[in-house]
């Protein structure tokens, strides 16, 4: 009963260490160790998409509101993040109000349609609270393997600082590689889809 009390708890331990505390997304750690193992198992033909998401003007709703608040509004972005894209799709939060979607796939239609959906929502419930955050965003979608998670995150970031020098409040996108068979982009992704916002 005790060994198997122990394993419990560590598994519980092993679990917070990769979430973040706040809005119970994976962490820098956690997200890096997920997206690894789908990196190693399709090392020649990787064929994903990252977005990298900032909270423009997201310090006003702390210096206006109160830290209690800006916690209230990450939160619920968490939520409506986990709404909005799949199962399959991995979120987390990097650190403050940056964070980052990792799409299993190369369809860029398809990436293309889900972010703007998800932009969509997040300004909508930003209006209805009444705070004044918009976002800014970058989507790389890789057709070739980068030498890292970490290059990855770096280029969709680069895309989010384009955004944000453009008038923030909007989104780049970019393709990385050349794709081999343009057949993969056809394909429709698995309709594994969370159930929408209330």
């Amino acid at each position: 009963y005790i060994i198997s009390l122990l394993r419990k708890m560590y598994e519980a331990e092993r679990l917070l260490s990769r979430k973040d505390w706040l809005t119970s997304l994976y962490n820098y750690r956690g997200f890096v160790e997920l997206t690894k193992k789908f990196l190693d198992n399709t090392h020649n033909k990787p064929l994903f998409s990252l977005a990298y998401i900032d909270l423009d003007k997201f310090k006003t709703v702390n210096d206006k509101y109160g830290h209690a608040e800006g916690d209230k509004l990450l939160r619920l972005f968490a939520k409506i993040l986990l709404r909005t894209v799949r199962s399959t799709d991995i979120c987390a939060r990097l650190g403050g109000d940056e964070f980052v979607v990792f799409f299993p796939t190369p369809n860029c239609e398809f990436v293309r349609g889900m972010v703007e959906k998800l932009n969509s929502r997040l300004l909508k419930t930003m209006e209805k609270k009444d705070w004044s955050v918009t976002f800014s965003i970058g989507v790389a979608t890789f057709f070739t393997h980068p030498k890292n998670i970490d290059e990855a995150i770096q280029s969709a970031d680069k895309l989010m600082y384009a955004s944000k020098k453009k008038g923030r409040n909007q989104v780049h996108y970019q393709e990385v590689g050349e794709v081999e068979d343009p057949n993969i982009l056809r394909g429709e992704p698995p309709k594994e889809v969370h159930s929408d916002c209330e």
